[in-house]
């Protein structure tokens, strides 16, 4: 049987950026996004569970990205009051997988 399994990196954008930040490269005002990188694991293409939120920042002028360790502490603390929500499709895998198992287990105890 051939099963085919990994992970995948997806961004999000923030809905509500409470404004955008400057960008300290080009000197650009208001056009540095706020985004969040995850992870999640697949079986069979289908998500599994998604995992490892990390916060960039993005200049749309310029393209320059900033992870967590390159953002000043000013910002960071703007950054890290923003909520970001992985879409419920990332996790709905392993409902389906939970529901088959779930079927497996009725089978095997209650209809014998």
């Amino acid at each position: 049987m051939l099963l085919i399994f990994g992970t995948r990196i997806r961004q999000i954008k923030a809905k509500n950026e409470g404004g955008r930040l400057n960008c300290s490269h080009c000197k650009s005002n208001g056009t540095v996004a706020i985004l969040a990188r995850f992870k999640y694991f697949h079986i069979l293409w289908i998500p599994i569970f998604a995992y490892g939120l990390k916060r960039i920042t993005c200049c749309t002028h310029c393209k320059q990205f900033r992870y967590t360790s390159e953002i000043p502490q000013g910002e960071l603390m703007r950054i890290n009051k923003i909520e970001f929500k992985i879409p419920l499709k990332y996790y709905s895998g392993s409902g389906f997988f939970m529901l088959i198992f779930a079927n497996l287990i009725f089978t095997i105890f209650i209809l014998n």
